[in-house]
């Protein structure tokens, strides 16, 4: 809505710049503002009264329209605040959860990878700190550090087996 800066009807102007104590109404010749009025005879009084009293109502119902236009923008703010709050909040939900499926996805695989692995190993090597030699050590091709940790159990298998020979030859 455009507010023009005079309020004119007719004969009647009002500055609507100013504030509304410092507004200064003119009528062809009647003048009134802060500093009282000169309304000329008593039957231009009542021509001059009217023609105020119909620009009051003018002026009045311009300033509702401005506080009902302000009003609607202010509540069309709002609305469009709150749907964009919700939509954020949607999003964050979101990408909250696709971000735990991806870490719980991570950890699972980090577990398959190699937290199972590391497990068989570690049980291989307690099945021949107790003297069996007859198992297979598992995961020896891996070019990793799983692969190393079985190559070294495989190192440690075959010293035991050299050293059950070397026994066995001194009985």
């Amino acid at each position: 809505m455009k507010i023009n800066r005079y309020l004119k009807l007719g004969d009647l102007s009002v500055d609507l710049q100013q504030p509304p104590l410092l507004w200064q109404v003119e009528l062809g010749p009647l003048r009134m503002g802060m500093y009282g009025a000169d309304w000329g005879s008593a039957g231009d009084a009542a021509i001059w009264k009217d023609r105020v009293n119909t620009a009051e109502h003018a002026a009045r119902q311009l300033l509702d329209d401005v506080a009902q236009a302000a009003t609607e923008l202010s509540d069309r703010a709002t609305r469009d605040a709150i749907a964009g709050t919700r939509q954020a909040e949607w999003l964050r939900i979101a990408l909250g959860a696709i971000m735990t499926i991806l870490f719980l996805g991570i950890a699972l695989i980090a577990s398959r990878t190699i937290g199972r692995p590391i497990q068989q190993i570690g049980s291989v090597l307690l099945q021949l700190a107790r003297g069996r030699t007859d198992i297979r050590i598992p995961y020896v091709d891996r070019g990793d550090e799983i692969g190393d940790t079985a190559r070294a159990a495989s190192v440690f298998k075959d010293n035991l087996l050299h050293m059950a020979q070397i026994e066995a030859e001194q009985k």
